[in-house]
């Protein structure tokens, strides 16, 4: 059995000032390098791709979470991608909106079985 989980920080379906705020402190770092895909990564066709797992079931779901400026910002810091300025500017907006903000993010599981596989041995 394989299992994969990811959660999305943010949701893009669900549009905040926050998450505007957010969204132009990440653009600030310039142009994404390298192709960008809506899909979640790695997709079930990619899991299964090897012939050694096949896909069971897939769920996914959006929840979200009220955090304090405080949290946003212990919770930034811990992105690895994040530079201590840009964490600075993710307190600043929270702080800006109102110190407490809503986040929206999106969560999902992949599920696969092993497939059996024939050994050198069983084709004989």
């Amino acid at each position: 059995m394989l299992a994969v989980f990811r959660t999305n920080f943010g949701d893009d379906t669900v549009e905040t000032e926050f998450r505007d705020r957010v969204n132009q402190i990440v653009a600030a770092r310039g142009p994404k390098t390298g192709a960008s895909s809506p899909e979640w990564r790695p997709t079930m066709v990619e899991l299964s791709a090897g012939g050694y797992f096949q896909p069971v079931r897939t769920e996914d779901w959006r929840w979200s979470v009220d955090l304090t400026t405080d949290q946003v910002t212990r919770l930034f810091s811990t992105f690895s991608d994040w530079t201590d300025e840009e964490v600075d500017a993710v307190r600043a907006a929270a702080d800006a909106c109102g110190g407490v903000v809503t986040e929206h993010y999106r969560s999902g599981l992949r599920v696969l079985t092993r497939m059996a596989v024939a050994t050198a041995a069983q084709t004989r």
